[in-house]
C-alpha cells in the first residue's frame, strides 16, 4: 500500500511540476492564454497552491485583467495569508481599476508586513493624493524619504504636491535636494523653475529653465517657458528668441504662437501678430481657445 501512494504521489508531482514548466514556457513566449488554461490544469491537480494562484495572477496582470488578477491573489491570501507580496500586489490592481479606498487597505497591509519597505509608502502616498487626502499622502512620501534619504521619486512627488498646495518655498528645497542627488537630470531644474516663477522670481526661475536647456537642448516647453519668464521681465527680444526656439522643436503648438503673437503685438508688429494668432487658430481643436484668440485679431483690426 505504501508503494502504491509512494509512487501516486510521485506521478502527482512530476504532472504538476510538467505542467508548471509549460505555464512557465507559454509565458515567456507572451502565450498568456495558453498559459492560463496550463496553469488551471495545475491547479485542478493541485487546488490549494498557493504559489500556482499567484503565478496565474501574474499572467491576468500580463493581459490586463485587472479584477481576475484581484481574484486570483485573493485566493492566494486565503491560502497563505502571510505571504509577503500578494497585498501589495492586489493593491496596485486596485489602483489600476480606480478602487483607491481597497488599494490603501491592502497598502497599509504590506506595509505592516514590510514596514522598512520605502516604495510602499510612495504607492500609498499617490493613491492618497488621488482622492485628495493630501494630509496622509505628504506623511507617507516623508516616510519614504526617511527611510531612504537618497529616494527621488518620493522627493519628486512631495515636490510636486508642494506646489501643487502653493507650497512653493516648500517644493523648491525638495527639487534642491533632488538636484544634489541627480544633478544632470534636466527636469527637476525646470520643476524648480517653475517654482520659482509662482514666487515672481523670474531671475531664478531663468536660471533654472537656462540649466535644463542645456542640460536638454531639444525640448520645446523650456524654451517656451523661458520665454513666458522673460516675457514677465519685459524683455521681450529674449523671449521671441525663446518661443522662435520652441516653433522650430514644435511648429504644430498653438499655444507657442499665440504667447509669440502676444509679444508681437505688445511691440506694435500687427502683421506678425495677426499671422501668428490665425496659426494658433488654425492648429487648436480648443473653441474657447480659438474664441480667445480671435478676440486679438478682432482688437488689432478694429484699431486699423
Amino acid at each position: 500500500m505504501n508503494i502504491i501512494l509512494s509512487l501516486f504521489l510521485f506521478f502527482y508531482v512530476s504532472l504538476t511540476f510538467a505542467s508548471l514548466v509549460e505555464s512557465k514556457n507559454y509565458i515567456s513566449n507572451k502565450n498568456y492564454k495558453a498559459a492560463i488554461a496550463e496553469l488551471d490544469k495545475s491547479i485542478s491537480n493541485n487546488p490549494t497552491s498557493s504559489k500556482l494562484y499567484f503565478l496565474k495572477a501574474l499572467v491576468y496582470e500580463k493581459t490586463h485583467n485587472y479584477q481576475k488578477a484581484i481574484d486570483s491573489y485573493t485566493t492566494v491570501i486565503k491560502l497563505n495569508p502571510e505571504h509577503r507580496k500578494v497585498y501589495l500586489l492586489r493593491g496596485i490592481n486596485y489602483d489600476k481599476l480606480e478602487q483607491y479606498e481597497k488599494a490603501i487597505k491592502d497598502y497599509s497591509k504590506a506595509i505592516s508586513q514590510n514596514p522598512k519597505v520605502e516604495s510602499i509608502y510612495v504607492l500609498r502616498g499617490s493613491t492618497y493624493k488621488k482622492i485628495n487626502k493630501n494630509f496622509q499622502a505628504l506623511a507617507d512620501f516623508s516616510r519614504a524619504i526617511h527611510i531612504s534619504p537618497t529616494y527621488k521619486k518620493a522627493y519628486l512627488l512631495r515636490a510636486k504636491l508642494y506646489n501643487s498646495q502653493k507650497k512653493y518655498t516648500k517644493a523648491i528645497e525638495d527639487l534642491t535636494k533632488l538636484i544634489t542627488i541627480a544633478p544632470d537630470e534636466n527636469s527637476y531644474y525646470y520643476l524648480r523653475g517653475k517654482s520659482y516663477d509662482n514666487l515672481e522670481n523670474n531671475s531664478a526661475a531663468i536660471a533654472n529653465y537656462s540649466k535644463a536647456i542645456k542640460l536638454s537642448p531639444l525640448t520645446a516647453k523650456y524654451y517656451y517657458t523661458r520665454g513666458l519668464s522673460y516675457t514677465h521681465q519685459k524683455d521681450f527680444e529674449q523671449a521671441l528668441e525663446d518661443y522662435n526656439e520652441a516653433l522650430k522643436l514644435d511648429k504644430n503648438n498653438s499655444q507657442y504662437y499665440f504667447v509669440r503673437g502676444l509679444v508681437f503685438e505688445q511691440r506694435k508688429h500687427y502683421i506678425n501678430a495677426i499671422l501668428d494668432f490665425q496659426d494658433a487658430i488654425r492648429i487648436t481643436k480648443d473653441l474657447k481657445f480659438k474664441n480667445k484668440v480671435q478676440q486679438h485679431i478682432d482688437n488689432i483690426e478694429k484699431q486699423y
